[in-house]
């Protein structure tokens, strides 16, 4: 398969992304349920980032995700799932919420390879309250869009 492009070597099945993007979310409330705060917000950016790839399947006909989009950047994957100008246009709430998510994102090697005495109920709760609460939540919005 020498010279294969990543656009066209084929990743993770769709339905694959459908079910893990729900048990990750799951994950992250058992975690938040354990105190195990860092661990919470993590599943929480592994959910929000496969609902992305899930999205760049079903916006490109696609039955599994094309191996050049595994990557683990959430503001290239709303890009790549033609969503950074909805999110632009989107109320200031959800804004807030997506730069609040991105920023805890960015911090994921924090949440490797810090200990859990770094993160906090709070820090968790709000994060994944910027994740699913209705109407302004990331996964919301994102989930209702066209």
């Amino acid at each position: 398969m020498a010279g294969a492009s990543r656009f066209s070597t084929s990743g993770a099945l769709l339905v694959d992304l459908q079910a893990a993007a729900v048990d990750r979310l799951q994950d992250a409330d058992v975690l938040f349920a354990q105190g195990r705060f860092a661990s919470s917000i993590a599943m929480g950016v592994y959910s929000l980032e496969i609902y992305l790839k899930v999205l760049i399947c079903k916006r490109l006909n696609l039955k599994a995700l094309p191996t050049a989009f595994e990557i683990h950047d959430l503001d290239g994957l709303l890009v790549l799932c033609g969503l950074r100008a909805a999110n632009d246009s989107a109320s200031a709430a959800v804004r807030r919420n997506w730069t609040g998510i991105s920023d805890s994102a960015s911090k994921i090697n924090d949440f490797r390879y810090l200990p859990a005495s770094k993160w906090n109920q709070t820090l968790a709760l709000a994060f994944l309250q910027q994740l699913r609460d209705p109407p302004d939540g990331v996964l919301p919005w994102l989930l209702a869009q066209p």
